[in-house]
Formats: structure tokens, C-alpha cells, sequence
């Protein structure tokens, strides 16, 4: 289990039952990015720290769509039914 990952990334960040500083790949996977993710020209701590994961942001979005969206896109089908 990561600490949470601030901007400031892993110059000062180590593991809690390991006196080591947390690794890219450690941060990536903390971060849930793809290992081959590309943050040219940022170093992944800094931009992990200051980003939603992605795994989270499309949690969040699929809450959204489910819960508020697709009701929305069901609602104007059934008007559109009536109206013809």
C-alpha cells in the first residue's frame, strides 16, 4: 500500500514497512497508469500526484452516465416516441 501520492513525488516518499524510496514503476502502478505511460517532459511523481487516477476517473464517469446520463438519453427516447 502506497502513501498518497502528493506533487512532490518520490524524493521523499518511501514505503511504509521499507526504508525505500518508492520506485517509477511502484508510483505508476500506486497511480494505476500503464507502465509504458509516457509523462514527457514531467516526472511521474509530480504529475501522479497531481492528477486523478485514470482507473478512478472512469469509475466516476461510468457513476455518472449510469446514475444521471443514461436516464437523461432515456427520457428524450421516450419523447421522441410520443411525438411521432
Amino acid at each position: 500500500m502506497l502513501p498518497t501520492i502528493a506533487a512532490k513525488g518520490h524524493q521523499t516518499m518511501t514505503l511504509y514497512d521499507q526504508p525505500n524510496y518508492i520506485s517509477d514503476y511502484e508510483m505508476k502502478c500506486g497511480g494505476t497508469y500503464p507502465q509504458d505511460y509516457n509523462f514527457h517532459p514531467c516526472k511521474p511523481g509530480y504529475l501522479i500526484g497531481m492528477s486523478v487516477p485514470p482507473v478512478m476517473m472512469a469509475q466516476i464517469a461510468s457513476r455518472i452516465y449510469e446514475q444521471w446520463l443514461s436516464k437523461i438519453n432515456d427520457h428524450v427516447s421516450q419523447q421522441k416516441l410520443f411525438t411521432i
